[in-house]
């Protein structure tokens, strides 16, 4: 689902591509053997501003109901990585 991700000057941005009937997207991102959840959005990218400079991160999006409680959509298992370099 995510189809880039880019190092900027503020952190990671996401970029991904809609998905029809997709109220919201839920985006994570796996550092390690630890999930986190960064935000819900209704637009289709968002600019992480957690990110360290030379650690690698991996991430992936979920499809939500517009209250945020109802996934309508199973997670992107396969996530996309990026070692995170600031610009």
């Amino acid at each position: 689902m995510i189809s880039s991700l880019t190092s900027t000057s503020k952190g990671v941005k996401i970029s991904w591509k809609k998905v029809s009937g997709a109220e919201k997207y839920r985006i994570y991102y796996k550092y390690k053997d630890t999930w986190k959840k960064i935000t819900d959005s209704t637009g289709t990218s968002y600019t992480w501003t957690g990110a360290k400079s030379g650690t690698s991160y991996t991430f992936y999006i979920r499809c939500v109901s517009v209250d945020g409680r109802k996934i309508t959509s199973g997670v992107d298992t396969k996530g996309k990585s990026i070692t995170y370099k600031k610009q």
